[in-house]
């Protein structure tokens, strides 16, 4: 679990998820190792793609995070003081911006353990 995160998409200028199965189970797991070792914490991090104004990308990209950390507090029982919220906005890309397969990697949430 340390350091492979899990990674949610989101469709342009939303956020809102559907899980699937495997992310249940993952979120499961999270939720077992948080359970099981004070120590740990989540970082949960949001990104956008490049398309757009800038502040307004950083600021979806914080609503995204928030949203995907007050969902796994309220349908997975994860505590939101043991998560860290990050919004990096079109800053750190995983995709080429240049093409709509690029941009929509770029739209998630990764979920990290530390």
């Amino acid at each position: 679990l340390l350091g492979k995160p899990v990674t949610l998409y989101f469709g342009t200028n939303q956020d809102n998820i559907d899980l699937t199965a495997q992310q249940r189970t993952d979120f499961a797991d999270l939720k077992y190792y948080l359970d099981n070792v004070a120590s740990s914490n989540l970082d949960v991090s949001g990104h956008t793609d490049s398309v757009g104004n800038r502040d307004f990308n950083i600021d979806l990209s914080q609503k995204r995070a928030k949203f995907v950390s007050d969902y796994m507090s309220k349908f997975g029982g994860i505590n939101t003081a043991r998560t860290k919220v990050i919004g990096s906005g079109p800053d750190k890309p995983v995709g080429d911006n240049a093409t709509s397969a690029g941009r929509a990697k770029n739209r998630r949430v990764e979920v990290t353990l530390r």
